[in-house]
């Protein structure tokens, strides 16, 4: 392959130092730009690294300068903002400068986990049953800040038309809900699993979660608390 001027976007504190060996570089935070750009200089390519923080001002000059065949985007984030990437990415199609990876709104779609789902299921690939829910509401407690991340997990592979609770309770889709809290300072951690459940994490797993924590910080914090979780419900055989 003909070799290339490339232009190496990394943040701003993942530069790997010039003489870093593979042993430094293997419990390196910056492991992976460094893979990248010892591997294009073992290609011979012609390479320019330039460190952004939250400041897109040192492209543009990199760019005129440099003129770069291509622009190879290790950024994850701006500015510390993981969803802002994708406006560095619009920065360098404005300039009109190819790159690598994902353009600006594939990286806006992909933020939204419902949005791509409904995507997928318009276009018949089969995903399974989702529900979006209003973040924190199910495993919300009072003056604690909770994170938690809502899964499911298919069991078996359906058509679109096919709803999971018309299904032998053996093929229904298992609910997740990992959650720890408090944010700043955790002092919980929990994990629910319901096999089977025929429903989203959100809605089926995250109330259980809600009672545990709840449960903890009323013991710890000497107030009375609340069940939030639905009565079991009966399974359809």
């Amino acid at each position: 392959m003909k070799p290339a001027r490339v232009l190496v976007l990394v943040h701003k504190h993942l530069i790997p130092p010039e003489q870093a060996s593979a042993d430094e570089a293997a419990t390196a935070d910056w492991k992976m730009e460094w893979d990248v750009i010892s591997t294009l200089r073992k290609r011979k390519h012609e390479l320019r690294v330039i460190g952004v923080s939250d400041d897109l001002s040192p492209i543009r000059p990199a760019i005129d300068e440099f003129a770069p065949t291509i622009v190879f985007n290790l950024m994850e984030a701006f500015a510390d903002v993981g969803v802002f990437d994708q406006n560095v990415v619009s920065y360098l199609e404005l300039l009109r400068v190819p790159y690598t990876g994902c353009n600006p709104r594939g990286l806006t779609l992909s933020r939204d986990k419902g949005l791509a789902k409904k995507l997928m299921a318009y276009h018949r690939i089969p995903v399974p049953d989702f529900v979006v829910v209003p973040r924190g509401k199910k495993a919300k407690l009072p003056n604690i800040d909770v994170g938690g991340k809502t899964g499911t997990s298919q069991v078996f592979k359906m058509g679109k038309q096919v709803k999971t609770n018309n299904m032998p309770r053996h093929l229904r889709d298992h609910a997740w809900f990992v959650a720890f809290a408090p944010v700043d300072d955790p002092e919980i951690a929990i994990a629910v699993l319901i096999e089977h459940a025929g429903g989203g994490g959100g809605a089926m797993a995250a109330p259980i979660a809600h009672d545990v924590a709840d449960f903890y910080f009323a013991l710890t914090r000497g107030r009375s608390y609340q069940l939030a979780s639905a009565e079991p419900r009966r399974d359809e055989a």
